[in-house]
Formats: structure tokens, C-alpha cells, sequence
């Protein structure tokens, strides 16, 4: 079993504004989920690997995932991990050792 979570970009603009009948100057509004940019692997207990896309580049999910499962493979030192990721790192760390307790 294998634990993914992409890291996606908020998107600031509405996909779609329809107006709700019977309800004057209201709108139904939907958003994108957003363009994913990074993505934390867990494939253990207590073990996560990440990938960030760079600045300007397309995301490739299948890149990442490679990227993420070899940082799990063979470690990592935090002090190189980007402020934003640390978050997003934790919040995998608290999933794998919720899925992987038992194994």
C-alpha cells in the first residue's frame, strides 16, 4: 500500500458563477481543485518522500512520485526541504503512522 498526497495551487478565479433561481443577485459558484506542484509519497511507517515541481515547469505526476519514492528510498535532510513543504511533510508523517501502525 502506498500513501500519495499532491500539494495543489489554490486557484483565485471561479471555474463557473450560475445564478440560483428564485434568488435574486445569488450565484452558485465553483471552483477548480487546483493545479497540482508537488507530492508527498508514504510507503511505511514513519517514512515520506516529496517532490516540488520548479518554478515555470509542467508538474508530471509520474516524475514526482519517482522523485518522492526515491528521497523515501534513500533519505533526506529536512534542512533542504522548502518552509512551505515542512507543513504538508507532517501532515503525510501523521497519515502513515495511522496506516501503517498495525503492519
Amino acid at each position: 500500500m502506498e500513501l500519495i498526497y499532491y500539494v495543489r495551487r489554490e486557484d483565485r478565479f471561479p471555474k463557473t458563477m450560475e445564478p440560483i433561481e428564485g434568488e435574486k443577485g445569488k450565484y452558485l459558484v465553483t471552483f477548480n481543485r487546483g493545479i497540482p506542484y508537488a507530492v508527498v509519497v508514504s510507503n511505511g511507517y514513519n517514512s515520506v518522500g516529496w517532490a516540488v515541481c520548479s518554478h515555470g515547469d509542467t508538474f508530471s505526476k509520474k516524475k514526482g512520485r519517482m522523485i518522492a519514492r526515491a528521497r523515501e528510498a534513500n533519505g533526506f535532510n529536512m534542512s533542504h526541504v522548502p518552509e512551505f513543504m515542512k507543513e504538508h511533510i507532517n501532515i503525510m508523517l501523521e497519515r502513515s503512522r495511522r496506516a501503517f501502525r498495525d503492519k
